[in-house]
This record gives C-alpha cells, sequence and structure tokens, in this order.
C-alpha cells in the first residue's frame, strides 16, 4: 500500500515522523511518478521476479 501524504500542516508532518520510525514501513521522501508505480505494483504481483523487478528498482533511482 502507497500512502500520499500532504505535509501543509503540522499534524501530518508529526504524523510522517512517526511513521518513518516504524519498522515494517519503508518511506519515500520522493513522489512516486506513474512508471514507478507501476513497478510496485508489479513487484507485489509476481514474487519470482523481485530480483528483475529489484533491479530495475535501483536503476531508475
Amino acid at each position: 500500500m502507497i500512502i500520499k501524504i500532504d505535509l501543509r500542516s503540522n499534524a501530518a508532518k508529526t504524523f510522517a515522523e512517526y511513521v518513518k520510525t516504524l519498522s515494517f514501513v519503508k518511506v519515500m521522501d520522493e513522489s512516486i511518478t506513474p512508471y514507478e508505480k507501476k513497478i510496485l505494483e508489479s513487484y507485489k504481483k509476481d514474487k519470482r521476479s523481485s530480483i528483475k523487478t529489484a533491479n530495475i528498482w535501483d536503476s531508475i533511482k
């Protein structure tokens, strides 16, 4: 699941800082492009291609 947080309010900033402390959550500070979202969704659907997807993900960063 990908959640986008609008950080204009202080409450949202506090919540984002809390989320960063959770061990099971990966926080991306940059916005996700539609292409990156498609890669993440395909990674979830097909665990067998995780190595290939990980290589693609590393190359676009």
